[in-house]
């Protein structure tokens, strides 16, 4: 069985899959790196954790930067291991749309949406 390449991560408490297809660029925040566009999206903060250390930058195809606390690592995951959020989940639905069935890395990561609108989730949820 195959399956889509996921760059994995972290944010706050919150394990990410990010489909590698979207992912543009990757750096350290304390690297000497353009920090990027203006359509920059802090999931540390929106996912209730802290921006007290630098992070690590992702720069979208999208045109958008996102910013998480660590990657760690790559899994192919087959589409049939995710299953959609709920409603119920509200504005988490807007930047993910998806979570794992099983652990991967010791983890259910949730699966960033393709077709990410960085813009529609500032105005949402300004930082």
């Amino acid at each position: 069985m195959t399956g889509e390449r996921y760059l994995l991560g972290r944010a706050g408490h919150t394990h990410l899959a990010i489909p590698t297809q979207v992912i543009e660029h990757i750096w350290r925040m304390d690297d000497t790196a353009p920090v990027g566009p203006a359509n920059r999206i802090d999931l540390r903060l929106l996912l209730d954790g802290s921006d007290a250390e630098p992070g690590v930058a992702i720069a979208l195809a999208t045109d958008g930067v996102l910013i998480v606390d660590a990657v760690n690592g790559m899994a192919t995951i087959p589409e049939a291991e995710f299953f959609a959020l709920p409603q119920v989940f509200g504005f988490i639905r807007t930047i993910f749309d998806a979570a794992c069935r099983r652990e991967v890395e010791g983890a259910h990561p949730l699966r960033l949406r393709h077709q990410l609108n960085l813009s529609d989730i500032q105005t949402l949820a300004p930082l």
